[in-house]
């Protein structure tokens, strides 16, 4: 017998803690206003979450960079979905 692995399972939809968690938001300001006021230019990436109705709250926090690999992939049209979250980004500023 062999032992289970996550291969076996069906695959499930994947949220990320990133935006789940209430103090993310806040924890992304204040990450854009250390970088700023020490004159970086890193980015604050969020990994996890971003999805059309997410991304501008992350953007309007401060992040600037975004890995949204379920709501682009797991889409009928990967294309369609990327310019809408650029979109998103867009009317957030």
């Amino acid at each position: 017998m062999r032992s289970p692995s996550a291969l076996d399972e069906p695959a499930q939809p994947r949220n990320s803690a990133a935006l789940a968690r209430p103090t993310a938001p806040a924890l992304w300001v204040r990450a854009r206003a250390l970088l700023t006021a020490h004159g970086s230019r890193a980015f604050v990436e969020v990994d996890g979450g971003i999805t059309p109705e997410t991304i501008a709250e992350a953007h309007a926090a401060g992040a600037d960079t975004f890995v949204a690999g379920d709501a682009v992939f797991a889409s009928a049209g990967p294309g369609r979905e990327v310019a809408e979250l650029r979109r998103r980004c867009l009317v957030a500023v």
